[in-house]
């Protein structure tokens, strides 16, 4: 029961985007404003459905439709991008050395950020 529950709720959910995505040529600009905003809303949920319809090239003869819904995909696939970096921690680190090489300054500064630096310089010195 709940499998065929979610498996309705899937096929009633790509209905929708079908529909906007069909709207986005309707005759009403009104229309294809709301396609968009839909689509939009739905984010992540209606990148499939938007990229195999540019796959498959609806709305090829219709140069704003198709403009619109490659703007679509750009925009929703450079927020969920935007989301992830966002999920990234930022680690502080301190530096309270002197007279440390720069090999063990970097050795210090990785073990803190946990992160590996590429680091290229001129001759020995130190900081």
């Amino acid at each position: 029961m709940l499998a065929t529950s979610l498996l309705l709720v899937g096929f009633q959910e790509e209905a929708g985007f079908d529909r906007w995505i069909g709207d986005l040529a309707h005759e009403l600009v009104e229309r294809q404003d709301q396609a968009a905003r839909e689509l939009r809303k739905a984010g992540a949920a209606a990148l499939p459905a938007i990229r195999k319809a540019l796959e498959q090239g609806v709305h090829a003869k219709d140069p704003k439709a198709r403009k619109a819904l490659a703007n679509l995909e750009r925009a929703i696939g450079e927020s969920l991008h935007d989301a992830n970096q966002r999920k990234r921690a930022l680690n502080l680190v301190t530096l309270k050395e002197r007279d440390y090489t720069l090999d063990e300054v970097t050795a210090d500064l990785e073990r803190q950020a946990k992160i590996r630096f590429k680091v290229e310089a001129e001759g020995p010195g130190t900081v």
